[in-house]
């Protein structure tokens, strides 16, 4: 059985002197892939960047924000 990914929208803001990233409605795998992708494919706006994280009511362990904080790393985004 194959998963699929659903888009979640991704708001990006400039704050103080980081990025801050807001999401829509949707599991967490969703909304992480989702900004990742942006990333991704937005490498030269992004390079460098901290991003401050909006979770919204979203249950994440701390396992989950650490994999997300490597993953945005590999990317040369950090984590704030």
């Amino acid at each position: 059985m194959m998963e699929t990914t659903q888009q979640v929208k991704v708001e990006i803001k400039g704050v103080q002197n980081a990025l801050l990233v807001t999401f829509g409605e949707g599991e967490w795998s969703d909304a992480e892939a989702s900004l990742l992708t942006r990333v991704e494919s937005q490498t030269a706006f992004f390079q460098g960047a901290r991003l401050a994280v909006d979770v919204g009511e979203r249950d994440l362990r701390a396992a989950d924000m650490g994999r997300f904080r490597d993953r945005l790393g590999d990317l040369g985004v950090s984590l704030w």
